[in-house]
């Protein structure tokens, strides 16, 4: 739908008109089903059912577009290998398989970025098929000539000198975020750094902007009935936040980002009542309280997620978490926190840490004049 639309306001061009109108009418009957891609926002078509946001896709479907693009012939060559060096002790080549999860995992799942990948395959093919088992470091290459190509093709550095400065606090705000967020989470940022308000009162004007000139994704959330803002992983790779080359240093010179304000935000939404449960909203709650170092809010939602992800299996990503709170809070942490880690360690077979532990929590406990929780300790620690 592109081809017939202007970019610069999301709406058909005036000589397509008699196009909007006829599939308006085949999706108001309702009679057949009707499928519509599109770079931009298609506002002027009524009674969409669903839209679906393609730079996020699920791996099934990366994996189908991948069959259809040049290097898909990788995946005969690769059969051919293995097939000769099956009863050999030649090491076999990553399956293509493999080597289309690397990609789905390095590039988001972007389909954009996928075919700036299959252009650069076009030229260097021989060289791919040479390095394919050095697949980390080929994925980790190619990754980068992909940032490089997306730059050019872009005109990164032309594009942000498109957007005006108030549109540049935006981007700079909402490329702090690892989930997408609704306007609420902007607005408390704007709060912080703008007192006449002006970043509020124009914020969707703003961000219509930003996602006209493909700097930010809109994601709908049916479970909120809002829309969802957020930067993607490659574009947040062109403008380096928090480095020395950063796109927008005059706005990381003057304007700071409030981690514990943003911390709150995801607090509140994981505590909301009509919020499913989740650990992701928490987990980003956590993240945030870290950078801003709230020794309170991490003792508290540290130990549920170590609990929650040890009780998954996950038990290194619960030790992690328990870790970052003892590395923060020091001799704040909450005697929960050394309790948890030390049960994960036992459980896990490293006995001499669980140890070392459950001493910490004794020694907590005597500080704290704990008869009770001291006689649980010695407990522990002689089981």
């Amino acid at each position: 739908m592109e081809s017939f639309q202007n970019s610069a306001v999301n709406k058909f061009r005036p000589e397509y008109s008699d196009i909007v109108t006829i599939i308006s009418d085949i999706c108001e009957e309702g009679h057949l089903p009707i499928l519509l891609t599109s770079r931009y926002h298609i506002s002027d078509i009524k009674n969409i059912d669903l839209v679906i946001d393609l730079n996020q896709i699920q791996f099934s479907d990366f994996w189908k577009k991948c069959l259809y693009l040049d290097f898909s012939e990788i995946r005969r060559s690769l059969s051919q290998h293995n097939k000769l060096t099956e009863n050999s002790i030649v090491e076999k080549k990553n399956s293509f398989f493999e080597i289309v999860q690397m990609l789905h995992k390095s590039f988001g799942g972007n389909f954009r970025a996928l075919e700036f990948f299959n252009e650069i395959y076009k030229h260097e093919s021989e060289k791919i098929h040479r390095t394919i088992f050095e697949l980390n470091s080929l994925l980790e290459q190619y990754k980068n000539n992909t940032l490089d190509i997306m730059e050019n093709n872009l005109i990164f550095n032309n594009l942000i000198s498109l957007l005006s400065y108030a549109q540049k606090q935006t981007l700079f705000i909402l490329s702090h975020f690892n989930v997408p967020v609704n306007t609420m989470a902007l607005t408390l940022q704007f709060l912080i750094v703008d007192k006449s308000n002006s970043l509020q009162k124009n914020m969707i004007d703003n961000l219509k902007k930003l996602n006209s000139l493909s700097l930010i994704e809109i994601h709908f959330s049916n479970e909120h009935n809002c829309n969802n803002f957020y930067v993607p992983s490659l574009v947040k790779g062109l403008l380096n936040i928090g480095k020395s080359n950063c796109i927008l240093k005059d706005i990381e010179k003057n304007h700071s980002f409030s981690h514990q304000m943003a911390g709150q935000y995801f607090y509140a939404l994981y505590y909301n009542n009509d919020f499913i449960y989740t650990s992701d909203y928490l987990s980003e709650a956590f993240d945030h309280f870290y950078l801003s170092k709230d020794k309170e809010k991490l003792n508290e939602i540290g130990v549920r997620l170590a609990f929650v992800f040890d009780q998954l299996s996950f038990s290194q990503k619960g030790l992690l978490y328990c870790k970052k709170v003892i590395q923060v809070c020091k001799d704040n942490t909450d005697s929960s926190i050394y309790d948890l880690t030390a049960m994960i360690y036992k459980r896990i077979g490293k006995n001499d840490e669980s140890l070392n532990y459950y001493e910490k929590i004794l020694e907590f406990n005597q500080n704290k004049s704990n008869h009770e929780g001291i006689l649980i300790s010695l407990h522990q620690i002689s089981a």
